[in-house]
């Protein structure tokens, strides 16, 4: 009795196991089909056909940074208006310079 009873059990955890997985991998999957999170940058980086304005050097999809003007920390957005795509370097040479200031496009802290 005792035996059948454990082999039940074992049998409805490895069950709850398989649910659970497929459960996972539905959600994994509707995430990667609904998932648009990064288009914004790649629209931003594709208007400016993917030239710094600081520099003018042409980048690629990962050499290129979005920069905010107004920055997040200081009630800025992710909109086209407050967003400019720089090269790694002009990005990381701004914010060692300057800080978290507010900007124009062109890197000249306002």
């Amino acid at each position: 009795m005792a035996k059948r009873w454990r082999r039940k059990k074992r049998k409805a955890r490895k069950q709850a196991r398989k649910h659970e997985c497929l459960v996972i991998k539905e959600k994994l999957s509707g995430i990667e089909k609904d998932s648009h999170k990064h288009d914004w940058k790649r629209e931003i980086k594709i208007s400016q056909d993917y030239i710094c304005p600081v520099c003018g050097k042409r980048c690629n999809d990962r050499t290129m940074n979005i920069h905010h003007m107004r920055p997040k920390c200081k009630k800025g957005s992710n909109s086209k208006e407050n967003t400019v795509g720089w090269c790694v370097e002009c990005h990381r040479n701004y914010h060692k310079k300057h800080g978290v200031k507010i900007s124009d496009r062109y890197g000249n802290p306002l």
